[in-house]
């Protein structure tokens, strides 16, 4: 019996996808890096009130190409935006949850000096709201789960 050795589609990253749906997110002008709406990958700071974080969680294997042998991988993201106001962070997750339904697919990302491609991001649930941040905090949470198809284009560093 044959067995090959297992290639991923997604390839070898040298970033987190978090660190590259962070990147997107900014490139879709829907966060930034400075005090509006700024998005962090991987931790969430204790301020600024209204902000959004990227946390890499559980993705799946959907299978393999025949052929090739290349599995088809697709990283599991949480998307967590926090807000002072219930209405504002609403409107900013709906507004992240319909970007990733309608405007994100063959969107090229630039980490440091890697590119990146995301092919696809597909919800795993709907808009999901936590409520409060704690039980002595007045900042609500909501999140969103994701899987996300990406590969590595070049690094412009090698």
């Amino acid at each position: 019996m044959l067995f090959r050795s297992r290639k991923s589609m997604s390839g070898i990253l040298n970033h987190p996808p978090s660190k590259v749906i962070r990147q997107l997110l900014i490139n879709l002008g829907l966060c930034s890096n400075g005090a509006t709406w700024p998005v962090y990958a991987t931790n969430h700071p204790e301020t600024p009130d209204d902000s959004v974080a990227v946390f890499d969680v559980t993705g799946t294997t959907q299978g393999r190409v025949h052929d090739t042998g290349e599995t088809q991988d697709f990283y599991g993201i949480q998307v967590r935006i926090r807000s002072a106001s219930q209405d504002a962070g609403y409107t900013k997750a709906r507004a992240i949850m319909d970007a990733f339904d309608l405007q994100v697919g063959l969107d090229s990302v630039t980490v440091d000096t890697d590119d990146y491609m995301v092919y696809a991001i597909t919800r795993s649930s709907d808009l999901l709201s936590l409520g409060y941040e704690s039980p002595t905090s007045r900042r609500k949470l909501f999140t969103l789960n994701v899987k996300v198809s990406l590969r590595m284009l070049t690094s412009l560093g090698s």
